[in-house]
């Protein structure tokens, strides 16, 4: 964590900012799927989310930062503990972990178009032809045949094997996730803009997100116990939730920052699709899910739209600072 906020420091530069942004969701998506494999989504949700916020709680007593919380960070606090455990579901269901991260982040229009109205943030023609094509990108991937008969590692089982899935019933999850993250992005960038630290906001976040989660696991599962499936491997389980923890911790922090210092959040954002290409690609190996043409059409269109939006010109209207 203390390398990442370090980085950042000394770069101060959205973009260089936003390149980590896909590594962290892809890194994070495939952890995720691996834990899923031997823990419940809610026991997964809570635990990741309270060992990412002792993470970020040590860092900052440790330098000596003041942890406080505001009407802001509460809700998006609240936000994100919603986002968190609906694209854990998407993740546990979908035929494969970048389809339901695809699905997720297709919020990067919402949070972009909300940042011109309430923040005065720059969308030119550029941006947005960019941004389009990424995310049709993301939809030809989320559309892939795949979705209907997949063959792969699913949660419960320990080997390769092939199950009929149904289109819809999953997509809900990621797609409400999405919205809660808008939310959360928005409060983020209005909490930085108004002078509270990225750390300290993550860590809010984080704090509240828990306690969701937290709500959430005892009203489905009646205990806060860490409950995994038949056949678990419980210490690679904990171990992997455990790294996607600590990417979450230094996720948060470089996306509120990355989205403050844009032109506009959602170039940020968008950027973070480039995880769904590393997560199609890892999933082949990792999970026994295969590429075809449509997929590869995919990453083609997700590289070709992050490539413009990186490419548009640099001027932005927003007064943000960190």
């Amino acid at each position: 964590m203390g390398i990442v906020l370090s980085y950042y420091n000394i770069m101060k530069e959205w973009l260089l900012l936003s390149f980590l942004l896909p590594l962290f969701s892809a890194g994070y998506t495939l952890l995720t799927k691996t834990a899923l494999h031997s823990l419940t989504p809610p026991s997964f949700s809570m635990y990741s989310l309270v060992i990412a916020l002792i993470i970020l709680s040590s860092y900052n007593v440790m330098n000596g930062n003041k942890i406080s919380v505001t009407p802001l960070s509460i809700v998006g606090g609240l936000a994100f503990g919603f986002a968190i455990m609906g694209l854990t579901i998407g993740i546990n269901e979908a035929p494969n972990p970048g389809l339901a991260a695809a699905i997720y982040r297709t919020q990067t229009i919402l949070t972009a178009i909300a940042s011109v109205f309430l923040f005065g943030k720059d969308l030119d023609a550029e941006g947005v032809i960019g941004m389009v094509i990424t995310l049709v990108g993301a939809y030809l991937i989320a559309t892939d045949k795949k979705d209907i008969v997949e063959t792969g590692i699913h949660p419960g089982t320990t080997k390769a094997e092939k199950r009929v899935l149904d289109r819809d019933n999953w997509l809900i999850y990621p797609a409400l996730a999405g919205v809660a993250l808008t939310v959360k992005d928005l409060t983020g960038m209005e909490s930085l803009r108004t002078g509270m630290p990225a750390n300290i906001f993550a860590t809010s976040q984080l704090l509240f997100a828990s306690f969701v989660a937290a709500i959430h696991k005892y009203y489905v599962d009646g205990t806060f116990a860490l409950e995994f499936r038949k056949n678990a491997h419980e210490k690679e389980a904990v171990t992997t939730m455990t790294g996607a923890a600590i990417i979450n911790s230094a996720w948060v922090v470089v996306a509120i920052a990355a989205m403050t210092m844009a032109p506009n959040p959602g170039y940020s954002k968008a950027l973070t699709m480039g995880g769904i290409i590393i997560s199609t690609i890892a999933s082949r190996f990792m999970f026994g899910d295969k590429l075809d043409s449509r997929s590869y059409g995919g990453i083609a269109a997700i590289v070709a739209g992050t490539a413009i939006l990186v490419a548009q010109k640099k001027g932005g209207s927003s007064s943000s600072t960190i």
